[in-house]
């Protein structure tokens, strides 16, 4: 028996499979629920990112859901995948989390090991390599319903 069994069931032979997940911050504050996820705190973190980065190296059309508070306190689903690029970092062994979520590190190179600099612009058009880290949000892309 399996120690660790699956936490989705195996849904196949119903011809259905998992496509995402959803994480939820909500908190009632009365009127509503609160906004925790606003323009200049961060939409997904550095370890919901690589959650999501693993589970699309699995499988590739993966999303990834937040429910969660807007600016007039109703409840608000956003969906996201992982960029490729990311996803190849990851699968790299390349990224590290940052104590910070809003940032992404990169690893040092080992010894007889390549590991590229990660440029990006700052908010005041500067390229960057801050402490070999750059913002989650790079590494995001926006799931649109129609």
């Amino acid at each position: 028996m399996d120690p660790f069994p699956p936490v989705v069931p195996d849904l196949s032979m119903f011809g259905l499979q998992p496509v995402g997940y959803i994480f939820t911050d909500l908190e009632p504050d009365g009127q509503g629920v609160l906004n925790k996820r606003w323009e200049k705190s961060y939409t997904l973190t550095n370890l919901e990112l690589l959650l999501g980065a693993s589970m699309q190296m699995k499988i590739p059309r993966w999303s990834t859901v937040v429910v969660t508070g807007d600016e007039k306190g109703q409840i608000t689903p956003d969906a996201y995948m992982v960029s490729d690029a990311v996803v190849d970092m990851h699968r790299d062994d390349v990224l590290l989390p940052a104590l910070d979520p809003r940032v992404l590190l990169v690893k040092k190179a080992q010894e007889k090991e390549y590991i590229p600099e990660i440029f990006w612009k700052s908010g005041n058009g500067r390229k960057s390599v801050e402490d070999r880290g750059f913002p989650v949000e790079y590494g995001i892309v926006n799931v649109i319903s129609v």
